[in-house]
């Protein structure tokens, strides 16, 4: 803004102005030769090439890498569970529904620890799901019905044996016993 009556300030070069804040003209530039081998920087005098034959000077940030000896990384430690996913062409025909067991057709279920997942008790040798890798003592910790419904929605064993009698699709969890 002007004042009333005075002269407006006279004008700065573009090169002076950056986002409306004032800066100093750049340092001069050093005249060098060309084709005489100095280099220079702005604001600092030539220097004159090296001597033939003369050691190269190297910074801290330049010259050879120093040699590094083989580092061995520990290997992360495996996964304190395994989980298998198991998918059947056909729903496993329900057997017989007990207080806390669930029966299929080739395996035996326990649901008798609240709050914990179901586990496999029993798999006979000729079972669709052995076949795919389940084992006794295994956990039944995911399993969906054709509806869309898993087993941690079920609120009873025997709405959970209604959904696993119409389930093709499974996941099991065991310890690892390689951690």
């Amino acid at each position: 803004t002007f004042s009333k009556g005075g002269p407006p300030p006279p004008p700065l070069p573009p090169s002076a102005m950056t986002s409306g804040t004032v800066m100093p003209p750049p340092p001069p530039l050093a005249l060098v030769p060309p084709g005489s081998g100095m280099a220079f920087k702005a604001g600092v005098p030539p220097q004159p090439p090296p001597l033939p034959g003369a050691a190269k000077v190297f910074s801290k940030f330049q010259g050879p890498d120093p040699p590094m000896e083989p580092m061995l990384v520990p290997a992360a430690p495996p996964p304190p569970f395994v989980e298998l996913k198991v998918k059947l062409q056909t729903p496993l025909k329900l057997v017989e529904v007990q207080d806390q067991k669930v029966v299929l057709d080739g395996w035996t279920i326990d649901f008798s620890e609240v709050g914990r997942p179901p586990k496999v008790l029993a798999l006979d040798a000729s079972s669709p799901v052995r076949a795919q890798g389940a084992q006794e003592g295994d956990m039944l910790v995911g399993a969906m019905g054709s509806s869309g419904k898993e087993l941690k929605s079920c609120n009873s064993v025997a709405q959970a044996a209604e959904l696993l009698s119409d389930s093709t699709a499974f996941t099991f969890k065991r310890k690892n016993d390689a951690a």
